[in-house]
């Protein structure tokens, strides 16, 4: 749609829609029912997946995940191990943290925002962002599988 295009080895799955100039590439993904639109881009391994929409500028970059049902709009830059989840809405830079509810509007907040919060102890999420890779001679488990199963049978057929 639009000028909008997918490189490299990135995946738009699902009922994901990238539209207008927006970038999708490297090993990024889109997909569920994200939108990526404007001049977003998605890049090296981001994540954008569930409901959330990317307008404008934005940029989610390095392993950075946006999902739930939250927006990145203006020159947001998501990068890093930064994850906005839930209804998070931002048009800022976060490099590091869960980020959940949208941060309420002016840079007074934000700046108290960002110099309190905490870095999460332990365990908050995890995401499977790496795509698995398959079996030496490029045949995935299942191909293999089936052509193992396949060349049992012609042998027993033979004797």
């Amino acid at each position: 749609m639009g000028d909008a295009t997918v490189q490299d080895y990135a995946i738009v799955s699902g009922y994901a829609v990238v539209t207008d100039s927006a970038i999708v590439r490297n090993y990024a993904k889109v997909r569920d029912r994200a939108v990526v639109a404007g001049a977003a881009i998605v890049e090296n391994n981001g994540l954008v997946e569930d409901y959330a929409h990317l307008y404008d500028s934005t940029n989610v970059k390095d392993s950075a995940i946006m999902r739930g049902v939250c927006s990145g709009f203006g020159s947001t830059i998501m990068s890093g191990t930064s994850i906005a989840d839930y209804d998070a809405s931002t048009g800022n830079t976060v490099t590091t943290g869960v980020h959940f509810s949208h941060v309420p509007w002016g840079d007074w907040y934000y700046d108290y925002y960002i110099a309190t919060k905490k870095k999460p102890n332990g365990l908050v999420a995890s995401y499977r962002t790496k795509r698995q890779k398959a079996l030496s001679g490029g045949m995935n488990s299942a191909l293999s599988m089936q052509f193992f199963a396949e060349a049992r049978q012609k042998s027993m057929i033979r004797q």
